[in-house]
């Protein structure tokens, strides 16, 4: 999920056809120069070097994986039974909000983005900058980290590659538009959905080769494209705000059907149990065959859905911006349970070893158990609320906050 605030766009200022631009840090030809790290808190230092690990249990793109399930089977360490033990192990602020996507965190750095401009990686154990970086326009997507070379998109129409360890340039791609959500790596592949250029009218969808910067193919069709993609079996889902789901060949970017609603569909989609799941502007959660393209259930929330769907097994666990979690049965859609919080949700879950973690706008990460709804551990981001994503890796819990910082939790 990368949404809106209703009632206007989640940047002040921001509407549609002006796009806030950043420009400090710019260099030669446009390009973005090195920043100079943000402040870490008092009790973090200056690194210059990533750490030299090895993730146990990494998170590498927006939703953990290509078909966006949101879920880190490869997490050990943190459990239904110790999780109401974490305990925040640093902060990290950036020039901005950190608002939609989640940190991508492999062999000891976390990489994120944040609504001032500012690209960061961070030292996964205390936080500390080992590089940051400066583009043109707002970041909203979650990056994609993969082959030494982090991925990700900004508000200044450009999809930039940066090599892992020291921040420098390897390609940059102009977009037609503005990429809003989180991209994905799937079988060689980073793929991407992009705004149109004036954000009114229809988006388009990339594959790029992932060493040059190249575009494989691109397809311009529907409306702007907030969505992040999807992909699985051979097939990229995307959702738009023509009121649809799209799906398109991997490799050929052919569109193959769509799957139309009576609203926006801005949340991304989830591929799992050969169904793909998505929410809409109208409250619902849909499940539809990938095979048949037919309905196969749809559960009505009470207020817009933007949050993508988290899915461990046969329970998927959403949030609504009617200010509930909640957990349904992923093969029928019956209710499961539902947990509720302060304000809204636009957040969306990572899930692990039988919990999930999300956000809301009430200033809380909540940690949930998935068979129950009940609330294993509560954080609190100050005085602003969060409508980034949680990451879950290598025994911690990272967090971004529209307070601008970066949060990180283990026990």
């Amino acid at each position: 999920m990368v949404g809106r605030c209703r009632g206007g766009w989640r940047m002040a200022g921001r509407v549609r056809g002006s796009v806030p631009r950043v420009v400090m840090g710019m260099a030669l030809a446009g390009l973005p120069a090195i920043l100079v790290p943000a402040t870490p808190s008092a009790s973090q230092s200056q690194s210059s070097s990533p750490t030299a690990t090895v993730s146990a249990s990494p998170w590498t793109q927006f939703r953990f994986d290509a078909p966006a399930t949101g879920f880190n089977a490869a997490e050990k360490t943190l459990t239904t039974s110790n999780v109401g033990s974490l305990k925040l192990a640093w902060k990290f602020q950036t020039n901005g909000s950190i608002y939609g996507g989640n940190a991508a965190v492999l062999n000891g750095t976390v990489y994120v983005g944040s609504q001032g401009g500012g690209f960061y990686a961070l030292n996964e154990t205390t936080g500390a900058p080992v590089w940051s970086f400066m583009t043109g326009g707002l970041i909203d997507g979650a990056p994609v980290v993969a082959n030494g070379i982090v991925y990700f998109s900004s508000f200044d129409s450009r999809v930039y590659a940066l090599n892992a360890a020291t921040g420098h340039v390897q390609w940059t791609f102009a977009s037609a538009g503005p990429v809003e959500g989180g991209m994905n790596m799937a079988g060689g592949v980073l793929y991407a959905a992009s705004l149109s250029p004036s954000q009114t009218g229809p988006g388009t969808v990339y594959a790029l080769n992932p060493t040059t910067g190249t575009p494989i193919w691109s397809t311009t069709t529907g409306g702007p494209y907030e969505s992040s993609p999807a992909v699985a079996g051979g097939v990229v889902y995307v959702g738009s705000e023509d009121k649809s789901l799209h799906a398109f060949s991997a490799a050929s970017g052919k569109q193959l059907w769509t799957f139309p609603v009576n609203s926006a569909v801005d949340s991304s989609p989830a591929v799992a149990n050969g169904l793909v799941y998505f929410g809409a502007d109208n409250g619902n959660e849909y499940a539809v065959n990938t095979t048949t393209h037919a309905l196969v259930w749809s559960y009505h929330t009470g207020r817009f859905v933007e949050s993508s769907a988290g899915i461990s097994g046969n329970t998927l666990v959403i949030g609504s911006a009617d200010n509930n979690i909640y957990g349904l049965n992923a093969t029928t859609g019956a209710h499961l349970w539902t947990t509720p919080t302060a304000l809204q949700i636009e957040s969306s879950p990572a899930v692990a070893n039988g919990f999930a973690c999300i956000g809301s706008r009430d200033t809380h990460m909540r940690c949930v158990n998935i068979s129950t709804g009940k609330v294993l551990y509560q954080s609190n981001f100050a005085t602003r609320s969060s409508n980034a994503s949680p990451s879950i890796a290598d025994g911690m819990v990272f967090m971004g906050s529209n307070d601008h910082y970066m949060y990180a939790y283990k026990l």
